[in-house]
């Protein structure tokens, strides 16, 4: 069996050095990994200084470790060519693992909206499920009476209405989302050039979204009658 090298922090926690290929991304983890100037000056300070803070692990199965925090000093790491890297591995369940992943991320300077938004429902859910599975938990034994988003907003500087504004996003992917009304504005748009254009963002079901849809287009004067008739017609398959 091959030896770990060991350290201990200042807290008189174990670090223990583990092989790049052992340590795999958080599952839905919310935050990107881009190779930008951030990256590229983690980098130069790894080079200069080796990776001063390890990564926050948890031990999943087969000898792999999930990584809570630090995937971007994994990936700066690993274009450097490091085989291993310090990690500090604590066991946890897979909510309190969210809860610690989302809060060490969300300081972060540069997040888009949808990262916030991924990081602030995934925590929101995880919170929910802690309460429900665990009386007793540090949120009800603190925070008694006060919503999961009131928690959050706390925390973050938001109000419990930005908080629910974040989580009530309605993405395809990380950046990507489904439109719902207002086709022909964002084409107006592209033909003038705009890269940006204001939206306003909510989670709905599949059938909730067509129904605002037919709901926002079927009042248009110039809607031909084939039109209007169909957009009714998957109305009523929206509603049963």
């Amino acid at each position: 069996m091959q030896k770990v090298k060991e350290k201990s922090n200042w807290k008189g926690e174990t670090i223990v050095e583990i092989e790049i290929e052992r340590l795999k991304a958080f599952r839905n983890h919310s935050f990107q990994v881009r190779d930008d100037d951030d990256l590229e000056k983690l980098k130069e300070s790894i080079k200069m200084y080796g990776i001063l803070t390890p990564l926050l692990v948890r031990p999943i199965k087969d000898g792999t470790y999930e990584i809570i925090s630090g995937h971007r000093r994994k990936r700066a790491a690993a274009l450097l060519g490091y085989r291993k890297i310090p990690v500090l591995i604590q066991p946890m369940s897979y909510e309190d693992a969210v809860v610690k992943m989302v809060d060490t991320n969300l300081h972060r300077e540069h997040i888009s909206f949808s990262e916030k938004a991924f990081a602030y429902r995934m925590k929101n859910e995880a919170m929910k499920q802690k309460v429900g599975t665990e009386k007793g938990t540090k949120w009800t034994n603190k925070k008694k009476g006060k919503k999961t988003i009131e928690l959050i907003g706390e925390e973050f500087g938001d109000s419990p209405k930005q908080v629910q504004r974040y989580i009530a996003v309605r993405p395809l992917g990380m950046d990507t989302y489904e439109m719902i009304s207002g086709h022909r504005r964002m084409h107006a748009a592209k033909l003038t050039g705009l890269e940006k254009i204001p939206t306003i963002i909510r989670e709905l079901t599949d059938d909730e979204a067509v129904i605002c849809m037919v709901d926002a287009n079927v009042q248009r004067e110039e809607l031909l009658p084939s039109e209007k008739a169909f957009a009714l017609q998957i109305k009523l398959l929206g509603i049963k």
